[in-house]
């Protein structure tokens, strides 16, 4: 069942998978990780974050609050971590 506002199965898929393999190079190697986890969070936020706004619906946000968080959390560590500032 398609809903709108939410990402195809294949999409959703496609993100864990990303994010799953994040989550092993931040294990291996910290700074490439946590680039890896920031850009896919960003990808994400860019292609979903208007359409579930533009739907108002709970669970789009949601999915999309969480993904924008998972982006400023990584990249406050990518900023502190990585570039040093």
């Amino acid at each position: 069942m398609k809903v709108r506002g939410v990402p195809v199965y294949a999409a959703c898929l496609g993100f864990a998978t990303a994010f799953g393999g994040s989550g092993y190079i931040i294990a291996q190697d910290l700074d490439n990780g946590i680039s890896t986890a920031t850009g896919w969070s960003l990808i994400y936020s860019i292609i979903y974050a208007y359409p579930a706004l533009k739907m108002k619906k709970p669970i789009p946000i949601a999915m999309g609050m969480t993904m924008m968080a998972g982006g400023l959390i990584y990249g406050r560590e990518l900023w502190r971590e990585v570039l040093d500032w």
